[in-house]
């Protein structure tokens, strides 16, 4: 879309000065009245939401219930971010789309750029001998590193997103650091959360424990995140892939391999003694929904950890469902993986929360109430194989290595050569 905003009439009465560089005559005396939701207004991207959900309607399109910005019909599905439009549909109905697309420029000036290979600064590389799709953000990851100047010319054997050692919020008295300083590692962090929440979610852990100390960042933190940003620009090539996949006849067996959950925590793993938590979501091999963070009460034992970290996978889990629904996707699994024998045990058996579980919270009940009635399932795996546990803590070479086999990252500088 070309000035997707400007679409959209206002809802209210707006004045504005008159722009810069006009001065002198009316401009010292009167006002602009403005017409239409310019770039800047708080409420230019709901009215430009509305506005453009309204003519897709009108044209055939239902809106997702659970997705806003996505609407579909028998022969498209569509979805937006401001003014990039991307519409998925089969070979057989190529004619509908020319159709479509024809009617809808009619209604906006767009320009159709053919089949996708950039969306929001991702990479999208169409693999047709494996049938498979990249997501690879390798061309943002270099300007932040260069814009940072941690673009290194020599590879980095073994390095992880975070060092071994444990960072503490600083407790040395009157802070020193600058405002400059701050404000520099607060650019990097958030450059790096980016990232790890749009295609990297082997940083997602070491960006979200680095933006605890946005407000008093030490020398030691600012090493950190310099380390994270070299990970990223070292692994830059990493992209999350998408791919059929090849199982046997057992329907619970290609439901598994279709469509995969897992939920994990690292116990009182903070100094305020709060613990950590995360959730991962794949589907055809690939990540498509994660989550790092600290919980945010204090929990007594593992077991409970586990089950609020849980508790949430599993509303996320209902949330996909959903979503499923929406755009008739048949055949995702109900099963949630998790690593903690306990926490699977008090999903099934009265006992364990009547005694030594007793005071867990309502929405630990609601969990083991939605398990005994067949809409989630858990399922114990070992902690080798839980791949949401590089979620919850920094990992060693060894084991992040494996942990990025499990996200189903693969490295596709190959493909972008």
């Amino acid at each position: 879309m070309v000035n997707a905003f400007l679409n959209a009439p206002l809802d209210h009465v707006v004045f504005v000065e008159f722009p810069q560089g006009i001065s002198g005559g009316k401009a010292r005396t009167h006002c602009l009245k403005l017409l239409r939701a310019l770039y800047g207004l708080k409420q230019a991207p709901c009215l430009w939401q509305r506005n453009f959900a309204a003519t897709l309607q009108s044209m055939g399109l239902q809106q997702s219930s659970n997705e806003l910005c996505l609407f579909q019909n028998q022969y498209l599905i569509l979805f937006f971010f401001v003014d990039d439009v991307v519409t998925l549909y089969r070979p057989e109905h190529e004619a509908f789309h020319q159709s479509f697309w024809s009617e809808l420029s009619r209604h906006y000036a767009a320009r159709d750029m053919g089949q996708i290979s950039w969306f929001l600064g991702m990479r999208v590389i169409w693999d047709y001998p494996s049938k498979a799709v990249h997501l690879c953000q390798d061309s943002y990851i270099e300007k932040v590193a260069n814009r940072f100047h941690l673009a290194i010319n020599h590879p980095c054997q073994n390095i992880t997103p975070l060092p071994a050692k444990q960072l503490h919020k600083y407790s040395g008295g009157n802070y020193n650091q600058t405002k400059q300083f701050i404000h520099l590692y607060q650019q990097k962090v958030g450059s790096a959360l980016y990232t790890a929440l749009i295609t990297r979610p082997d940083a997602a852990f070491a960006a979200v424990r680095l933006s605890c100390f946005m407000n008093e960042p030490t020398i030691d933190h600012m090493g950190a995140v310099d380390r994270l940003i070299r990970y990223l620009y070292t692994t830059r090539f990493l992209a999350v892939r998408y791919s059929p996949v090849n199982v046997n006849s057992d329907p619970k067996s290609h439901e598994a391999a279709i469509f995969t959950a897992a939920s994990d925590a690292a116990f009182a793993d903070n100094p305020d003694r709060k613990s950590s938590e995360g959730f991962l979501f794949k589907l055809y091999g690939g990540p498509i929904d994660w989550s790092a963070k600290k919980q945010r009460t204090v929990r007594t034992s593992t077991t409970e950890a586990e089950l609020l970290a849980l508790s949430e996978a599993a509303k996320q889990l209902i949330w996909w469902h959903r979503f499923f629904h929406d755009i008739c996707f048949q055949g995702a699994s109900t099963t949630i993986d998790c690593d903690n024998r306990q926490t699977v045990r008090a999903m099934i058996h009265d006992e364990a929360i009547q005694t030594r579980l007793r005071h867990v919270d309502i929405r630990n009940h609601w969990l083991r109430q939605e398990h005994q009635g067949g809409r989630i399932h858990i399922n114990w795996t070992p902690t080798a194989d839980m791949p949401a546990d590089g979620l919850t803590k920094a990992l060693n070479s060894d084991n992040h290595g494996r942990f990025i086999q499990q996200l189903g990252l693969t490295d596709i500088q190959h493909l972008i050569g």
